[in-house]
């Protein structure tokens, strides 16, 4: 579920904000792990109760309890959605060679989702379980692509003092709060397993299920902020066309940068589907 370039445009902020390349990856690393113990614990609250994780809101907090998290998974939702459609639409957008408005670029990718999610919850899981594979292939070629425009001086550092320490504890947090907030979802892959399974074992697969593919793409993300901070060229995609256009031109030749394009567009509908069950 995780392996899409989703957390690519989280990443880039480290950079962004002045941090260095090695900042970024370190603290992507460690608020990745620690923000993971909470859906990781979570997920295991569902298959004892029976209950899918926003429903146990209601066994642990009551009815009004129960509605301030309704609330904020809606906004948790919303949030993903948004960045979802709109670096999808970026995609469709880079792959048209800007013949597709971002407008509609970001219309179709809800649509797709929209439609596909009418052929029910585990048409989209069979999807899941083979698609992953060929997104992690296709990020792999993006990390070997796009290495030639790393920057070479990957700890060098735009801020200082405390404009540094007021960076990193806002990268931090942004990393932290994007990991823990599956928190509203995680426990329902389990809702279905036997009541007595093994708490730690359920903790311990949603933990590493969650920290290897985020730190994987969200460390992709922190040396591709290294790029936009240094090369011009590809600031000037950035700015342009935002992080789908970027992701297309570390890309090459041409036509193989505009199908991967497609391909990720696919992952983030699948993502949007998951969304919208949440909700």
């Amino acid at each position: 579920m995780l392996m899409s370039p989703t957390l690519i445009s989280i990443g880039l902020l480290g950079p962004v904000y002045g941090l260095s390349v090695n900042d970024s990856v370190v603290l992507t690393v460690f608020s990745t792990m620690l923000g993971a113990v909470i859906p990781a614990f979570t997920a295991t609250l569902s298959a004892p109760t029976g209950l899918r994780q926003i429903t146990v809101c209601r066994f642990a907090f009551g009815i009004w309890g129960a509605k301030i998290c309704g609330i904020l998974n809606i906004i948790v939702n919303i949030g993903f959605g948004v960045v979802n459609a709109i670096i999808g639409g970026q995609l469709l957008r880079a792959a048209s060679g800007d013949t597709i408005p971002l407008a509609v670029g970001i219309i179709v990718v809800i649509a797709v989702a929209f439609f596909i999610s009418f052929f029910g919850f585990k048409v989209v899981h069979h999807f899941e379980s083979v698609a992953w594979v060929a997104v992690l292939i296709l990020l792999c070629v993006q990390w070997a692509q796009a290495a030639v425009y790393f920057p070479t001086d990957l700890g060098f550092s735009a801020v200082e003092g405390l404009d540094k320490t007021g960076a990193c504890l806002s990268y931090f947090a942004i990393i932290f709060g994007t990991v823990a907030a599956w928190c509203s979802m995680a426990g329902d892959y389990y809702v279905h397993y036997p009541a007595d399974i093994n708490a730690w074992l359920v903790f311990g697969l949603t933990w590493i299920g969650l920290v290897l593919p985020s730190t994987f793409i969200g460390v992709l993300g922190n040396f591709l902020g290294g790029v936009i901070t240094t090369n011009e060229a590809m600031y000037g995609y950035y700015t342009e066309g935002g992080v789908g256009a970027l992701l297309v031109a570390t890309l090459r030749p041409s036509g193989w940068a505009k199908t991967v394009a497609v391909f990720y567009c696919l992952s983030f509908s699948e993502l949007y589907i998951l969304r919208l069950d949440d909700y």
